[in-house]
């Protein structure tokens, strides 16, 4: 995956009440067929950094807002400051200072003003978006939206926004992938699951796993979960990487769970979180690095009134892990990512 600094302005729509897009439906996935268990040096399976665990009964992914707790925040405070800063700056310029001055070339003076107006208006622009994204971002009051598949009910678990709780068969739900406008209007595709009612119209709409810029990475993630659904763990584990597997074979297993208990209680945590949306591609994270700075400072100030989600009992006893069961995955038992190698926790 090797997300743009643009990924910041991605902004989910809003689905209840409308239809599937004409993308979504050219895109509708399946989670029945056969599933290709042979990775390549570009992997046909993915897993997005998008899984909390794994076990022989069910896997635990975050939703598509996961990751971008605090950006609209931090973000969007910055530009406020800027925005306010070069309106005062004009201001002043105009009415006081140029009005006593003897300034001449004013051809050269109006050209000027006018290119900071133009600024002004770009910068206004992005505020607007991220004040967008942060009536879906900020306003969720959970840490993340947890969505289970479950091998053994055939059903999967739905943790919505405003913590309600649903359990659905796969055939009730419809799996697409959506196509949201981000930053110049460039394509943000995500995961979906969808619930329609008898006229086709989106009654619930679920986000599952981390969004990306690259539709192939989306693609891959459906294949990681399909090849679940059908094989069960045992292909996805991280036991099958060999010393002289390349990194790119490495993404086809579960190499990577978040840890999502203690919601980031040391701040290297959130900022590890953030910089990992960038898959150690140099470029993207010099270029991202600013943005990520006020990404960082927002998600610190945004967890501090979010909630770990919470199953119901109900739901729990429907999802037991067997205890003797060698295919379990989480965040202590699995590899952890540096700059440069993929190691497993010891």
């Amino acid at each position: 995956m090797k997300n743009s600094i643009y990924h910041m302005y991605s902004i989910p729509r809003n689905r209840i009440g409308e239809n599937l897009t004409q993308f979504e439906r050219e895109h509708i996935l399946n989670l029945s067929g056969d599933a290709d268990l042979s990775p390549s040096i570009f992997p046909k399976r993915f897993h997005q950094f998008s899984f909390v665990e794994m076990n022989s009964t069910y896997i635990e992914l975050v939703d598509g807002y996961f990751y971008n707790i605090g950006r609209s925040v931090g973000i969007g405070g910055f530009l406020l400051f800027v925005l306010a800063l070069m309106n005062v700056s004009l201001s002043v310029f105009m009415f006081y200072i140029l009005p006593i001055s003897k300034i001449k070339y004013f051809d050269f003076l109006f050209f000027l003003i006018l290119i900071l107006i133009l600024i002004l208006i770009l910068i206004f622009y992005m505020v607007f978006k991220n004040i967008k994204a942060f009536q879906y971002y900020e306003f969720k009051g959970y840490y993340y939206l947890p969505i289970r598949f479950n091998r053994k009910t055939n059903k999967l678990y739905l943790y919505s926004s405003d913590g309600e709780q649903v359990e659905r068969k796969p055939n009730q739900l419809v799996f697409a992938i959506s196509a949201n406008k981000g930053f110049l209007d460039a394509k943000d595709y995500a995961l979906s699951a969808f619930e329609l009612d008898k006229d086709g119209i989106i009654i619930r709409h679920y986000s599952i796993g981390q969004s990306s810029y690259h539709l192939e990475n989306i693609s891959q993630l459906w294949e990681f979960i399909r090849v679940y659904w059908i094989k069960g763990p045992d292909p996805l584990m991280p036991k099958h990487i060999k010393d002289h597997t390349t990194i790119y074979d490495r993404k086809s297993y579960l190499v990577y769970c978040n840890d999502v208990k203690n919601k980031e209680a040391k701040a290297i945590d959130s900022w590890r979180r953030i910089r990992l949306s960038h898959d150690r591609n140099i470029f993207f994270e010099i270029l991202g690095f600013p943005f990520d700075v006020l990404h960082f400072l927002g998600r610190r100030a945004c967890l501090k009134y979010r909630t770990i989600p919470q199953w119901s009992a109900e739901i729990e006893t429907r999802n037991i892990c067997e205890e003797n069961d060698f295919c379990q995955i989480n965040s202590k038992n699995n590899y952890h990512y540096k700059y440069f190698s993929i190691e497993e926790n010891k």
